[in-house]
């Protein structure tokens, strides 16, 4: 019996197939597997030494390829800092995904950005692009104002901090006051 399992195990040794590289190369970096997942992951993004982005996600997967890119399916948060690492601004997502190669983050689903003046933005679908320090979206937006206003339409364009923001289609009701109009 053990001359039988012991020539099983010298007949399977010396059949063992060979690893080709190109073929684990092709199953392990399957542009749809991600290379890498994470669990409660927080990134800080800085320039110059000074953190500028901390974001958190509690699932992170990082795919390679074509189109390299970071998803966050189960929610994201992202705080801006200031230079003196105060929170400018917060946005919050049940979904994201930053495509590397254009420097964006697109975010999705209940889409929630607060600026420091305590406004706040609702969407389903907003982009920020990093390199021009903007977010912007085609989708409809409201917005909670300071003095409990509320502005509506169909797509926005803001700064990153969201402190200066203007919609491209509003829609609703709200009357400007001519002392608002006057420049300060």
């Amino acid at each position: 019996m053990y001359r039988i399992l012991a020539l099983f195990f010298l007949l399977a040794s010396l059949t063992s197939c060979e690893n080709d590289m190109q073929t684990v190369k092709d199953v392990t970096m399957r542009p749809d597997l991600p290379i890498r997942t994470a669990h409660n992951t927080e990134i800080l993004y800085s320039d110059s030494a000074h953190v500028k982005v901390k974001l958190t996600a509690p699932l992170l997967d990082q795919y390679i390829g074509d189109n390299p890119r970071i998803v966050m399916p189960k929610g994201v948060n992202v705080s801006f800092y200031n230079d003196s690492l105060v929170v400018t601004t917060h946005l919050t997502a049940d979904s994201a995904i930053r495509l590397e190669k254009q420097g964006v983050m697109e975010a999705y689903r209940k889409v929630v950005v607060v600026n420091r003046k305590g406004e706040k933005l609702h969407t389903e679908k907003l982009i920020w692009d990093e390199k021009r320090r903007i977010i912007y979206t085609d989708k409809h937006v409201l917005i909670n104002t300071a003095d409990d206003d509320i502005l509506e339409g169909e797509g926005l364009e803001a700064n990153e901090d969201f402190t200066n923001y203007k919609i491209k289609r509003p829609t609703g009701d709200k009357s400007v006051d001519e002392d608002d109009k006057k420049p300060k």
